[in-house]
């Protein structure tokens, strides 16, 4: 895990994945910065971390359907979200990282792909302002600070006053997405501290438009694990009014509860080495890092390391939403006057933090019972559909092109509808008595240990390898092979 030494001990989690303790709430969470990547990689296409704890993978969409009286009248709620935090240097290369993880692949492994941005931005664009949709991400879209109070922001956050200045705090791959999507609700984490915005997204193509030239003297870093920004030119954005999001302090960090089953692992041992080289400057990717700090330069470095980007990136994200806008690939529906984001983030976890905060989204109906999580169909097309270009080496990946994914998408959208949504649905019964509905993702995974507890009498050993069932069964659904960890040959 990418901490700092003194951090590096062995948490609660665990307890979580041994049953031990049961958490109370169903919940659904992405990956960040600090992660146990190794377990991470396994679920890359998503599943259950543990009992009731569902993971999105490595980018994921799926529907929260309420429990109640008269199905047909739930709401349905679109969650999607992107693991990870955007750094300019890994964004174009493939997912190459391998246990045992270095200090620098550590880190790389949770660096988000532009490949699964791609994926993301096959997803429909919400068309109306009855969707509700929701997304999740790390680190900030970029210049989302120009959308709420940014002024109280830079109060709590000095060391952030130049890189929101300047337009360049925040992640590019974020703000494609946010004006691909245009999400009823986005939330993200990372930079320590609560930030609301209410994102018009007439505004927003109007503000991309506004973006000044790239300037012709931004320096680039000569060492390409490390980020130089120099540049400070202002970003002519008009900050609107601060924003208020009428919402009550609350948290989405819960866990859950128990589904017993039992996986499949095998006791082959293999030999895993690793050529990469290690890096000279590994980056600080924390906010505690540059909090620490006493010197400015120091703070600004840190800064620019932990949420920068460089302004030819901003440049590069403006002409690809601009091209949208004008070929009409982006449905213009988003841009309608009334159509908003609602963007929160919050704090992270400690006494007296702002790191809680509830929501109401109607349902439909009085609920009777806890909610189920629902496949997306849209996604399980998109995820067959992009599997025949999933990049697994260190190189720049090399992403379909535009013809390519519209023939990949009918094939896979003709496949999923006529070997899943057109099966006849066998009605099955969870122990609690929870009846499982057609596309429910318990119907194809389930919570099962890959590698023993950490209380286990048997103890895992180093370089073991661990094939985890619910991708088996994931692959298996849309009907492609498992490159993330498939069994052994020979075994099972």
């Amino acid at each position: 895990m990418a901490v700092p030494a003194k951090y590096r001990q062995l948490g609660d989690f665990w307890e979580y994945y041994a049953g031990i303790r049961v958490a109370p709430v169903l919940t659904v969470v992405i990956g960040g910065n600090h992660e146990c990547m190794a377990y991470m990689w396994e679920l890359y296409h998503g599943g259950w971390l543990a009992p009731n704890i569902y993971f999105l993978g490595a980018a994921g969409s799926i529907y929260v359907n309420p429990t109640i009286a008269d199905p047909s009248k739930a709401t349905p709620i679109r969650l999607s979200g992107m693991s990870g935090i955007y750094k300019s240097f890994d964004y174009k290369r493939g997912h190459f990282e391998t246990v045992p993880f270095n200090e620098k692949s550590v880190k790389s492994a949770y660096h988000v792909r532009e490949y699964d941005v791609l994926k993301l931005k096959q997803l429909s664009r919400r068309k109306t302002k009855d969707v509700v949709d929701l997304f999740m991400s790390h680190d900030w879209p970029v210049t989302i600070t120009r959308y709420g109070d940014e002024r109280k922001l830079l109060q709590q956050k000095p060391f952030f006053r130049e890189e929101a200045k300047s337009g360049t705090l925040g992640s590019v791959p974020a703000l494609e997405l946010l004006h691909h999507l245009a999400p009823a609700y986005w939330f993200s984490a990372h930079l320590h501290v609560k930030f609301a915005a209410l994102v018009s997204h007439g505004k927003l193509i109007q503000d991309v438009r506004a973006l000044p030239p790239a300037p012709t003297n931004t320096a680039h870093a000569g060492n390409p694990d490390e980020i130089a920004l120099d540049d400070d030119e202002a970003m002519e954005i008009v900050n609107p009014d601060k924003i208020d999001l009428d919402m009550d302090d609350s948290d989405d960090e819960e866990l859950a509860e128990e589904a017993p089953c039992t996986g499949t692992k095998s006791d082959q041992q293999v030999e895993v080495t690793s050529n990469q080289e290690e890096p000279a400057n590994i980056p600080e990717e924390s906010v505690d890092q540059v909090e620490k700090e006493s010197d400015p330069e120091a703070v600004r470095e840190k800064v620019h390391e932990l949420a920068g980007t460089s302004m030819d990136d901003i440049m590069e994200a403006k002409d690809m939403i601009l091209a949208e806008e004008e070929t009409g690939t982006s449905e213009q529906d988003a841009t309608k006057p009334g159509l908003e984001t609602r963007f929160l983030a919050l704090d992270k976890c400690g006494f007296g933090r702002d790191f809680i905060q509830f929501m109401d989204i109607p349902t439909g109906g009085p609920s009777t019972g806890p909610p189920r999580l629902h496949f997306d169909p849209e996604w399980l097309a998109i995820s067959r559909a992009f599997h025949q270009y999933l990049p697994l080496n260190s190189s720049f990946a090399h992403l379909p092109t535009t013809s390519q994914i519209d023939s990949a998408m009918a094939e896979a959208q003709t496949w999923i509808d006529t070997n899943i949504m057109a099966q006849p649905f066998d009605v099955q019964t969870l122990e609690n008595g929870v009846v499982l509905q057609p596309m429910d993702i318990e119907q194809v995974q389930t919570f099962c240990f890959t590698a023993p507890p950490h209380n286990a009498p048997e103890a895992a050993q180093p370089n073991q390898w661990f094939t985890n069932m619910q991708t088996e069964a994931f692959a298996g659904f849309i009907g492609v092979e498992n490159k993330i960890n498939p069994l052994p040959t020979g075994g099972a």
